[in-house]
C-alpha cells in the first residue's frame, strides 16, 4: 500500500504502509482500503492523514493511537477500545461503533454524522465542534463529555458550555 498525500505535495516519508498490523505502527499518510484489522493490536500508533474508509477494526485495541485528519468513513469500529485516542478532524460518517470505547478520546472537529454510536462509551471525551447530525446515540454513556459547540443529532448546536448533554 501506498502512502497518501499529506498535503502541499509531501507523503508520509516514515510510513511503510504493508507493515502488518502492531502495538505503535506507523502508517501516518497511508491508504489502507480493503484491509482488515479486526482485533488486531494497535495500541499507540499514529495512522493520521491516512485513509481507513469502509476498512474492518471491529475488536481492535486502538487506545493511545493517534489518528487526526484521516478518512474512517463507513469504517467498523464495533467494540472497539479506543479510549484516550485523538481523532480530532477526522471524517467517521456513516461509519459503526457500535459498544465502541471512547473513554477521554480527543474527538474535537470529527465528523460522526450518521454514525452508529449505539452503547459506545463516551465518558469524559471532548467532542468540541463535532459533527453528531443523523447519528445513533442510543444507549451511549456521554458522562462529562466536552459537547462545547457540537452540532447535535437533530441539527441543532450544544452551548458552549455542554457537559454530557446538549444544552
Amino acid at each position: 500500500m501506498a502512502a497518501i498525500g499529506l498535503g502541499m505535495g509531501a507523503t508520509a516519508a516514515l510510513a511503510n504502509c504493508d507493515d502488518p498490523p502492531k502495538v505503535e505502527s506507523g502508517w501516518d499518510g497511508c491508504d489502507m482500503q480493503g484491509r482488515s484489522f479486526a482485533k488486531a493490536d494497535l495500541r499507540n500508533s499514529f495512522m493520521s492523514n491516512a485513509n481507513f474508509s469502509g476498512v474492518d477494526m471491529s475488536g481492535a485495541k486502538l487506545n493511545g493511537a493517534t489518528i487526526r485528519h484521516s478518512d474512517l468513513s463507513k469504517a467498523v469500529l464495533d467494540g472497539a477500545d479506543l479510549s484516550t485516542s485523538t481523532m480530532a478532524d477526522s471524517d467517521l460518517s456513516g461509519a459503526s461503533l457500535k459498544g465502541a470505547n471512547l473513554t477521554d478520546s480527543l474527538l474535537d472537529n470529527a465528523n460522526f454524522s450518521g454514525a452508529d454510536l449505539s452503547g459506545a462509551n463516551l465518558t469524559g471525551a471532548i467532542l468540541d465542534r463535532a459533527n453528531l447530525q443523523g447519528a445513533n446515540l442510543a444507549g451511549a454513556i456521554l458522562e462529562n463529555a466536552s459537547l462545547d459547540e457540537t452540532v447535535w443529532t437533530d441539527g441543532r448546536t450544544c452551548g458552549e458550555t455542554s457537559y454530557g448533554s446538549c444544552d
